[in-house]
């Protein structure tokens, strides 16, 4: 099993290679770390910034371990996206049909999220797959 701080590390240096396979520990562990330092309220949104690349291609490469496609974590991104917006014009429209939609997409993005959290952390596939060896 990875230490936590070579977890953090690795993540960080690969920050843009999204080819490969990434283990559940490795993921977790950057996430846990990136979790408590965006707790730090004076270096919240440049440290998230500064945090996205890694925690996408760690994201990708652990579906890879999987065995799938890492094109899901941006269908999920999309959706995450599509979500905030229609909640954003819900709030400055009175219209019930809109806010209705957006509670939908609500729904629709929880239980999207819940799912790739269940996959991500889910073991990875022992064997070689078509993203590579096991890490």
């Amino acid at each position: 099993m990875l230490h936590p701080r070579a977890a953090v590390i690795r993540c960080l240096r690969l920050a843009f290679h999204f080819e490969g396979r990434a283990t559940r520990a490795e993921f977790w562990w950057f996430h846990a770390g990136a979790l408590v330092a965006l707790m730090l309220p004076f270096i919240n949104l440049p440290l998230l910034l500064l945090l996205l690349p890694p925690h996408f291609s760690s994201a990708v490469r652990r579906l890879h371990d999987r065995n799938l496609s890492g094109w899901y974590m941006g269908g999920a991104w999309l959706m995450v996206l599509s979500d905030a917006a229609a909640s954003v014009y819900a709030g400055t429209h009175s219209d019930s049909a809109i806010a209705l939609t957006a509670q939908l997409l609500d729904g629709a993005c929880l239980i999207l999220l819940l799912a790739l959290i269940t996959i991500l952390a889910l073991p990875g596939k022992p064997d070689t797959n078509r993203y590579g060896p096991p890490p």
